[in-house]
C-alpha cells in the first residue's frame, strides 16, 4: 500500500510538473485546453484531444469519490451511542460534495459572481468557512487523528494559495493558470485523503463495535 501511495504521488508531481511546464514555457492559451471547465467550442491547440479539461475530469473523480466514501459511511451505520460524530456530519459531507462536483463541472459559482457582481474567489471562501463550520462544529474535528487533521491542514494550505491566486494576482501573469488549478487540484487530493482515512476508521469503529456484541 505504501508502495502505491508513493507512485500515485510521483505520478501527480510529474502531472503538475509537466503542466506548470507547459504554462511557463509556452502560454496560457496552450494549458488552457488541459485545465478548461467545460467543452466549449475553442479550439485550443493540445497535442492530443483527448487530453481536454484532464485536470478538470481528475478533480471532479476525486470530488464524487469523496461523496460516495462519505455515502459507504451513511450506509454502515451510525456510531453515535458511542461519542463518535453525529450521522448530520456524514449527511452534511454527502451533499456538500456532491455540490462541488456539480460546481466543478458546471461552473456554479463562476455563473453566480457572475450574476452577484463580484469576484467568484470570495464565494468559494464562504463555501470554505461552511466547511470549517460543519468540521469544527459537527465533525469534532478537533478529536480527530492526527492524520486527518495533517490532511485537512494541507488541503486548507493548497486551498488558501488557490484562493490568493484567483483574486490578487495578474490574470496574464506567466504560469497562473496552472499555479490556481493545481493548487485546486491538491486541496482536493487531501481532501480525498482525508475522506478515505475518516470512512476506513469509521467502518474500523463499527466493525470492533460489532465484534464486541454491542
Amino acid at each position: 500500500m505504501k508502495v502505491l501511495k508513493f507512485l500515485l504521488f510521483a505520478a501527480l508531481l510529474c502531472y503538475s510538473a509537466a503542466l506548470l511546464g507547459v504554462d511557463f514555457t509556452c502560454s496560457q492559451e496552450h494549458a488552457r485546453g488541459y485545465f478548461s471547465d467545460i467543452v466549449d467550442g475553442v479550439d485550443y491547440p493540445l497535442p492530443y484531444y483527448a487530453l481536454f479539461g484532464i485536470n478538470t475530469t481528475l478533480t471532479v473523480v476525486l470530488l464524487s469519490g469523496i461523496s460516495i466514501l462519505f455515502a459507504v459511511c451513511i450506509g454502515c451505520g451510525n456510531r453515535t451511542e458511542r461519542g463518535g460524530k453525529p450521522l448530520f456530519f456524514l449527511w452534511s459531507q454527502f451533499f456538500f460534495f456532491l455540490y462541488l462536483t456539480c460546481d466543478e463541472r458546471l461552473l456554479i459559482h463562476e455563473k453566480a459572481g457572475l450574476i452577484l457582481g463580484m469576484e467568484d474567489a470570495f464565494l468559494l471562501i464562504g463555501l470554505g468557512i461552511i466547511e470549517l463550520l460543519l468540521l469544527f462544529v459537527a465533525g469534532d474535528v478537533m478529536k480527530q487523528g492526527v492524520k486527518l487533521k495533517g490532511c485537512l491542514l494541507v488541503a486548507c494550505a493548497f486551498f488558501a494559495a488557490m484562493v490568493f491566486i484567483d483574486a490578487f494576482l495578474p490574470p496574464r501573469m506567466p504560469g497562473r493558470l496552472a499555479l490556481e488549478d493545481l493548487s485546486k487540484t491538491w486541496a482536493i487530493v487531501f481532501l480525498f485523503m482525508y475522506a478515505w482515512h475518516f470512512s476506513m476508521g469509521w467502518i474500523s469503529d463499527l466493525n470492533e463495535r460489532d465484534s464486541n456484541g454491542n
